[in-house]
């Protein structure tokens, strides 16, 4: 019963930490300013109905608590949004940039594990010397 309970409390500790993150990510965009004039490079050029119009897409002209929940949905379904610098959607950038990171990650994960073996067996078989 014990690590059953262990186990509920870190996936519980897991949730709230997301939902922590997600909260920070959230507001941290808001307290910049607008979002939509920090998307138009600070809204210099931008006429007042381009922003309103991207308020309007974006969600932004809802109430923030309705922004949030909106965020939380959509964040839950896997809609991350739509990049402006790659001008594809954030899912698809991420899924072209998994296999290389699991390569990068994986293959550094191996060499630090025969390393440490390495390191590990080396000092076993040198105890007691200066080396050690």
């Amino acid at each position: 019963m014990g690590s059953r309970s262990y186990l509920l409390s870190k996936i519980l500790q897991a949730f709230l930490t997301l939902i922590f993150v997600l909260f920070v990510n959230f507001f941290l965009f808001r307290l910049l300013g607008d979002p939509a004039t920090q998307l138009l490079r600070g809204g210099s050029g931008a006429s007042r109905a381009t922003v309103e119009q991207l308020q309007e897409e974006l969600g932004l002209d809802l109430p923030v608590p309705q922004q949030f929940l909106n965020y939380m949905k959509q964040t839950a379904q896997g809609h991350l949004g739509y990049s402006f610098v790659n001008q594809a959607p954030v899912s698809a950038t991420i899924a072209d940039k998994v296999w290389p990171t699991v390569l990068l990650v994986g293959g550094s994960t191996l060499a630090s594990i025969a390393i440490g073996i390495w390191i590990g067996i080396s000092q076993g078989w040198r105890r007691g010397t200066g080396y050690d």
